[in-house]
């Protein structure tokens, strides 16, 4: 962006983590998500990387011709307003599969490590560089919470089955003075659910207790110091009798100090939390999931908790 400048780079693979086995006559997954990473020094300006891929799902519902369409997604980086940053990164590798008469919740929340602010956007999946496909349109079953990145469903005119894409972009906004937020970056995911007439209902989480405390519902923030240790236990329940939950979440692996632990035999899974030290304060969504074992794909949630990093301590009594 500006100056005309670009390069090309070989990036390695860093990690690779395989995405939920989620069919019930089957214990392999049907995706795995790469991690190319690498450290770069770039010199000041408005870098844009990205990648494109010739292989998209053919029959996506909600792209005309999806399979002679690419599969492109971008990080975007302004460093003429930091030297350093962290792009956010992804909590989740839970495909929904989703059922006609049961839409349930699931998550694009992101961690950054910065504590930058984040806003999450739906968009147009994209062909190349500011291009989106041409007749493409928005996943049409979900409401993206543009705050926390939780993708929760609303009522929909299309009950056509298939395949759908949907693309979200995290903005990245960092803090520079008392009153301005200025763009520092973004990054994107292409993720395709599917929509399929089943039986087998959600499972739901249904309550937390937030460090031994009474159980509420899911919904409202945490608040933590940095340095602080936070548990919260969560309970799930499923409508359909005789199912087998598990709960599932890849944030462990993106955010620091974080456990997730499954507590007997129980419904119910144990969120802890040492927050580090050096972590600077702000908003920070953590999303978890549970799934049933239900034919023909097990049906799952997830729901996004929401924690504040605050400085200041709270008031006892």
């Amino acid at each position: 962006l500006g100056t005309p400048t670009s390069f090309s780079l070989n990036v390695p693979v860093t990690s690779t983590v395989s995405g939920l086995p989620q069919q019930c006559a089957s214990g392999l997954a049907a995706y795995r998500v790469l991690l190319f990473e690498t450290d770069i020094d770039l010199p000041a300006g408005q870098w844009r990387l990205s990648t494109v891929d010739g292989s998209r799902l053919i029959g996506i519902q909600n792209i005309v011709n999806s399979g002679s369409n690419n599969l492109y997604v971008e990080a975007f980086l302004d460093n003429t307003v930091t030297t350093q940053d962290a792009s956010p990164r992804f909590e989740s590798v839970l495909q929904p599969n989703l059922g006609t008469t049961a839409l349930d919740q699931h998550s694009f929340s992101a961690f950054d490590a910065n504590g930058d602010s984040l806003r999450y956007e739906q968009v147009i999946a994209y062909e190349n560089c500011n291009q989106s496909i041409a007749g493409a349109t928005l996943a049409p079953h979900f409401h993206l919470n543009f705050a926390t990145g939780a993708f929760e469903p609303m009522v929909s005119s299309s009950s056509t089955q298939g395949y759908y894409s949907t693309v979200v972009r995290v903005n990245e906004y960092r803090k520079t003075s008392a009153n301005r937020w200025v763009l520092i970056g973004s990054v994107m995911r292409d993720q395709t659910y599917l929509l399929y007439a089943t039986t087998n209902q959600p499972p739901t989480f249904t309550t937390m207790q937030v460090n031994g405390g009474a159980a509420q519902a899911l919904g409202p923030a945490i608040v933590v110091q940095p340095g602080q240790a936070v548990s919260v236990l969560l309970q799930a329940t499923d409508p359909d009798a005789g199912q087998t939950l598990r709960f599932a979440s890849e944030a462990p692996n993106v955010v620091p100090g974080l456990t997730l632990t499954r507590v007997g035999t129980t419904n119910s899974e144990q969120l802890t939390w040492q927050v580090p030290a050096t972590l600077p304060p702000g908003r920070y969504a953590i999303a978890v999931g549970v799934l049933d074992n239900g034919c023909t794909y097990n049906a799952s949630e997830e729901r996004t908790l929401t924690f504040i990093v605050s400085s200041t301590a709270l008031a006892t009594r």
